[in-house]
């Protein structure tokens, strides 16, 4: 009787380690996917040099080309703002053609 108990222990111990196993491989996957996905996310990211415009240049107003893709809801408008702080009028286009 008590070899069974232990038997039925021993069985019940190994499912938990091994389902504890499974748990953590598992737990270990998704972290490693994050960090592969945070790596590709980085590397997509765009660098774009910007020079600053000679304050000579007196600009009044620029256009601002639409771009769908931006996932900033209010970006435009924030720009604009920024602009219109500086007295720079701005005029949304849908295309470079406009």
């Amino acid at each position: 009787m008590k070899l069974k108990l232990v038997e039925q222990f021993s069985g019940s111990l190994n499912f938990m380690m091994e389902t504890l196993k499974e748990k953590i491989m598992y737990s270990n996957q998704k972290r490693l996917l994050a960090a592969l996905l945070g790596v590709t996310v980085l590397f997509a990211c765009t660098s774009i040099t910007v020079q600053p415009v000679s304050a000579a240049e007196d600009i009044r107003e620029i256009c601002i080309e639409n771009n769908p893709r931006v996932q900033v809801r209010d970006f435009v408008s924030v720009l604009q703002n920024r602009l219109a702080y500086h007295n720079i009028q701005s005029q949304v286009v849908e295309d470079k053609s406009a």
